[in-house]
């Protein structure tokens, strides 16, 4: 299951790199365009969210109906397509609605991999490993998509399309050999039955489709959705706000001031040595019998403990810190923390999640990455600069949630219905 698992971490890598090149590098592109046409601008801000949210929803409802390896089929061949038009989109609007429709080919991987992760690792340290990596990737991948897109598009903005395109073509070997890991579909194809392949009726479309708004609901995933939102915010806002910081306050060029991100990229990579150091220590409380141990929630949450009150921590300290009468190494530092903090946020909720809810962890994730995408497009906009004026402040009242779950966990999950149908 190598394959699978390579496939779908280099599918997302790809997707979030991409995402994060080409927004950064998005005004070159209009500017080009606009030169041509001046009146096209008015489709500027075209709502990828929308589509976004349409694709998860898609992708959640058929790879439930007909496994994992279709979706990532179909899914890769728009994104592939889409990039290419990119590169050769005659005016502005074209070129916005590729990007739009590309956008859609890039977020199933988010929706589809943590149920794939649970598809082949009944194991829960094996899957907690792979789903970590996983959220690497997602935090990992848009520290570097200004930098490549800063350094290939200075002169043609259309160059970030075929350094991605390039990037697609080394995993399409990869993808043709994947095989499908869902056990229904599985089983079906083996008994000769076809159910699995049946195109559902509208009640069960509109059940498949309600699952992860059903599921959204609930405590352990309202309230987990609400963390990585927060999170995922402030990571995208801190694209704009670097450039404000060490531009502005430090006089860095354009090239110079992206190379500020490196910081949280390693902040990331430490998080993943600390995880391995917890996953290390819990497993041995849980060979010698302890008994906090042996409860589920202490098996991830303790991460999301420590990763809540770091990221907070970060945007004090860059806050404070970027002034001239401040080296800017100071400020460039508070990415260690930072990168630290998402990603052992991310990793330890998300892993939990996937653990919690098994085969239902496509839903779960499907409702996070919804949010993610529907809330953010309305509060980046609206509220971009009240937030960089209380970061610190509202991360803090997020800081409690990993606890209150470490506390209550099991009770929230006893009363989950889906968890209950999973362990009954």
């Amino acid at each position: 299951m190598a394959l699978e698992i390579d496939l779908s971490i280099n599918e997302n890598a790809k997707g979030v790199l991409y995402n994060t090149t080409n927004s950064c590098n998005i005004q070159l592109s209009r500017k080009h365009y606009l030169a041509q046409d001046s009146e096209k601008g008015a489709i500027d801000n075209l709502p990828h969210s929308t589509v976004d949210e349409a694709s998860i929803q898609f992708a959640h409802k058929w790879s439930s109906s007909y496994g994992r390896r279709p979706i990532f089929l179909v899914s890769f061949a728009i994104y592939t397509a889409f990039t290419l038009g990119c590169a050769f989109a005659p005016n502005w609007p074209v070129f916005l609605f590729f990007r739009f429709l590309q956008g859609c080919g890039a977020a199933a991987p988010q929706t589809v991999s943590n149920g794939l992760f649970s598809d082949i690792y009944p194991d829960l340290k094996q899957r907690g490993r792979a789903v970590t990596i996983l959220g690497l990737t997602s935090n990992v991948g848009p520290l570097f998509g200004p930098i490549i897109s800063g350094f290939v598009s200075s002169r043609r903005w259309n160059r970030q399309f075929w350094v991605v395109l390039a990037m697609a073509g080394v995993n399409w070997p990869m993808l043709l050999f994947m095989q499908e890991t869902f056990a229904p579909v599985i089983q079906a194809h083996e008994t000769g039955l076809q159910e699995a392949r049946k195109v559902p009726n509208s009640k069960d479309l509109f059940l498949l489709l309600l699952r992860p708004v059903r599921i959204t609901a609930e405590p352990l995933v309202f309230f987990t959705d609400l963390f990585i939102l927060y999170q995922y915010i402030i990571f995208f806002l801190y694209f704009g706000l670097y450039p404000l910081v060490f531009r502005d306050t430090y006089n860095m060029a354009p090239g110079v001031s992206a190379l500020m991100f490196l910081g949280t990229g390693v902040g990331a990579v430490l998080a993943i040595f600390i995880f391995l150091a917890w996953e290390r220590y819990h497993s041995r409380a849980v060979q010698q019998g302890r008994a906090w141990a042996q409860r589920e929630e202490y098996r991830r949450l303790p991460l999301a403990c420590l990763g809540g009150p770091l990221f907070a921590i970060s945007e004090f300290w860059l806050g404070w810190a970027a002034r001239p009468s401040i080296h800017w190494i100071v400020p460039a530092l508070s990415g260690i923390p930072l990168g630290i903090g998402i990603d052992l946020t991310f990793m330890a909720l998300n892993n939990y999640l996937t653990d919690a809810y098994g085969i239902y962890s496509a839903s779960a994730t499907a409702s996070s990455v919804v949010t993610r995408n529907i809330l953010a497009s309305i509060i980046i906009p609206l509220c971009t600069y009240p937030l960089y004026h209380n970061l610190g402040g509202l991360c803090c009242l997020m800081i409690p949630i990993p606890f209150v779950f470490l506390r209550w966990g099991t009770t929230l999950r006893a009363r989950s219905p889906f968890c209950r149908q999973l362990n009954g």
